[in-house]
This record gives C-alpha cells, structure tokens and sequence, in this order.
C-alpha cells in the first residue's frame, strides 16, 4: 500500500463502459532523522515528510455517460464492473508473486469506494501517460525503428503471462499503455520508449479459461467459431497490432467483423465466409495503390507477421518462437 490518495482532477482521464480511469497522488508520509551540531552537543532531530507519487485510479462503475440503464440493469452492470475489477485484482497478483515483470503495468493497491449504486472496487497502478491508440490519433504514426522496440516489448510482457500459463484474452492498442521522454519541439509530445500491457479484466488462467473473445478487431478467428481463448488467440491479437502499427490499418475488414461478433449461431454460409475472409493473404489484403506497402517491410516481418497471423491455431508461432525470431530484428 503506497498511503492515501488524492484525485488531481475530478473527470475521468478514461470513460468506459464498466471502469473509469482516474490520475492522481499517492501521499506517503515518512519519518527522516537529522543530525545536527558535533561532539558532546550533537543531536538527533526528527520530522516528517510526505512523499507524493503520481498514479491512476481505476473505478468500477455502473455506465458511462454514453448510455442509461434502468435500476435492474445498472445492478447487474455493476455486479459485472465489480467482478471484472475482482479478476484483474486476482491475476495481478498472481503474475506479480512471481516478481515485476516491467512489461505489464503494476498494480500498486485496492479499496472499495461508496457510491449512489454501491461500493465500487478501486485499483491502483502505476502512471503512464497515455495508450498506444490515442497516442497514434494525437500524434500520428511510429516509425519503424519505435514499432519494433515497443513490439519487442509487447512481447516480453506476453512471454511472461504465458510461462505463468495467464491469457490476457484482449489485447488491443488500447490496452497498451507507452511513456517515454519529452520532445524538443512539442512540449506535450514525448516519444514513446515504454511499453506496458494493462486491463487485465478479461484474463484467465489456462486451466480455467472462459469463453470470451475480447474486442472483435483483435479476436482470433477460431473464437468467432466458438472455441475458447487460448495462448493462440493471444498471439492472433498480438498480429494484428503489429500490423495496425505498421501499415496503420486494421487487416481485415472491421464492419464484417462486428457484424459477425454479434451473431451467437450461424450458418453454413456464415462459417464459410468467415474462413474464407480470415485466410486471405494478407499481401492481397492491400489495395492497388497500397500494393507496394507489403514490399516495403523486409521478408523477416513479413513472415513474423504470416506466422502470428496464421488461421490454424495449432500452427500459429507460439510466444517463444517470435521471442526468438525479433532478437535481432
């Protein structure tokens, strides 16, 4: 436990759907000794100082601005935000027994908070300015040189979930949180060195997985047919990440996908669609203008990409493989 907190700001820096992030002060106070004066006259003074460390704050909550809920449907949004908060509180944990991995946020603390629709779970972590998506949308895209440290990163902190058999079963851009050092030109601007994975909702142990399929953007193609999330399916959301970084588009087309994420059966035509969609070529996703796009990237990302994006899971490279395969990318 770091101490008490304060909110630097009383709106939210993230509004979701079941948390909201808050940045503000962890106050530490502690007591320092003194020496003062030589020989029979010295003495020993004490006093006390307080320490403030920046953090963020995320609330459990029961719907954002952007919809209402009835009272029956709030509880159970809230039941719902609690029991995420819960989940991420108990992989957390668990990874961080096992010693800080600097790829994965930390977590530092939790308490519950009242409110109008009851106690909320609060998790305290570590500051990072901002995630990877909304740092593209402010500042455009990342060169090369920054997609592959910050991928190399990425990497690591998945190689240390899945040796401790955790999935994160949503990893997205916007769960990528980056800092870094300020820019000499844009005061505001830094350049993004860091990387940590954050919002562990959604995650599980490999021996008790859950279906759940994340965000559709990023979800695996066999978890559109029903199966469960497994370290595979991870690897998938892990592709099309780097592949938004690079060629700054999603590979595959997003309406579709949504559209199909939200169908709970399907049909024979369905399935053969959703196939045939997932096992294009992804040198023949680019259009005719764009053609030239897939030649600029060397023919080790090309196949870093075919290997992470493949459909079979079963012949998907496996964390360990691609830890190897970007060593001296």
């Amino acid at each position: 436990m770091l101490g008490s907190y304060a909110l630097s700001a009383s709106h939210p820096h993230i509004l979701g759907g079941f948390s909201t992030v808050y940045f503000g002060y962890s106050c530490r106070q502690h007591e320092e000794e003194k020496q003062e004066g030589e020989g029979e006259s010295k003495i020993l003074k004490r006093r006390w100082s307080i320490d403030t460390t920046l953090v963020a704050f995320k609330v459990a909550n029961g719907g954002n601005g952007n919809f209402k809920l009835t009272s029956s449907a709030l509880s159970d949004h809230m039941k719902t935000s609690n029991r995420l908060a819960n989940q991420e509180f108990k992989i957390l944990n668990y990874l961080q027994c096992y010693g800080r991995c600097p790829f994965l946020i930390q977590y530092y603390d939790s308490f519950l908070a009242k409110s109008k629709t009851g106690e909320k779970i609060c998790l305290v972590f570590e500051y990072l300015p901002l995630d990877l998506f909304t740092y593209i949308e402010k500042y455009g895209r990342l060169n090369e040189k920054t997609i592959k440290s910050l991928f190399k990163q990425l990497i690591q902190g998945v190689y240390h979930m899945h040796s401790l058999h955790v999935l994160h079963c949503d990893l997205k851009l916007e769960n990528l949180l980056v800092g870094g050092t300020k820019s000499d030109n844009d005061s505001k601007r830094f350049e993004p060195t860091q990387l940590k994975i954050t919002d562990f909702g959604l995650s599980s142990f490999e021996s008790e997985i859950k279906p759940c399929r994340g965000s559709p953007v990023y979800a695996a193609p066999e978890l559109f047919l029903g199966e469960k999330n497994s370290t595979a399916s991870d690897i998938w959301a892990c592709g099309v990440i780097l592949f938004a970084l690079l060629f700054n588009s999603f590979p595959f087309n997003t309406e579709m996908l949504e559209y199909f994420f939200c169908m709970k059966t399907f049909k024979e035509k369905d399935i053969q669609k959703i196939k045939q969609h997932f096992q294009t070529p992804l040198e023949n996703l680019f259009n005719d203008d764009d053609q030239n796009s897939w030649t600029s990237i060397s023919i080790q990302t090309q196949n870093l990409l075919r290997g992470m994006l493949e459909f079979d899971p079963k012949k998907r490279w496996n964390v360990k493989k691609i830890r190897q395969e970007v060593v001296g990318w």
